[in-house]
């Protein structure tokens, strides 16, 4: 096979390629095009994505870490206030110090874990021994860029539709979308109304 050859058969598998993956996205977002509805459903413990579970598993460990300091004179905020001031002494273990990173979404790496008393007390409050509860959103649609849930309402006005203009509109509406991440959250969302299906 010379050169030429070659490259039309390779350009022919490309196209197939590209092919391929528009009929799976076009797939994906029929799927949750017939199931807008679960964009504003409940998490439900049975729904939880692997994050969102780590998350609430690392706040419930941290609240019965809080239960542990109590005596029968201590209220959990006391005993919430207490575990505060052990974590800024650093007195604590390596495996609480990850669970407190674990369980604040918006700690960095690179900077000493902490967690304050009050943040104790509302995931305490919050907890209805569903884990749930202890989540950082309470539907999938909180869980998501602002500009998603929009993406695919404006799905639903075309007749068949398309990803490139979509985007585009959303930028006109003033929404930081772009086309690969679009791709991305179009089966991310497909695969929990996928997740949650098989579920019921």
């Amino acid at each position: 096979m010379n050169a030429d050859a070659r490259l039309k058969n390779l350009k022919g598998k490309l196209r197939q390629v590209r092919l391929k993956a528009q009929q799976d996205r076009q797939a994906d977002i029929d799927l949750v095009l017939q199931n807008m509805e679960m964009l504003d459903s409940p998490v439900t413990s049975k729904t939880l994505t692997q994050r969102q579970k780590s998350v609430a598993e690392a706040r419930l460990l941290l609240l019965k870490e809080v239960e542990s300091l109590q005596d029968g004179t201590m209220g959990f905020f006391s005993a919430a206030i207490l575990f505060e001031r052990l974590v800024k002494k650093g007195e604590i273990s390596k495996d609480v110090a990850e669970n407190i990173r674990i369980a604040n979404i918006r700690s960095k790496p690179e900077k000493p874990a902490i967690v304050a008393a009050s943040t104790l007390y509302r995931w305490h409050s919050e907890y209805n021994g569903e884990l749930a509860s202890l989540t950082p959103a309470e539907s999938w649609n909180n869980a998501l860029p602002e500009w998603v849930k929009p993406m695919f309402e404006l799905f639903q006005t075309m007749e068949k539709p398309n990803l490139k203009r979509t985007v585009a509109e959303l930028k006109k509406m003033g929404f930081s979308a772009d086309l690969n991440r679009a791709k991305q959250y179009i089966k991310q969302v497909a695969d929990r109304v996928r997740e949650e299906k098989k579920a019921c």
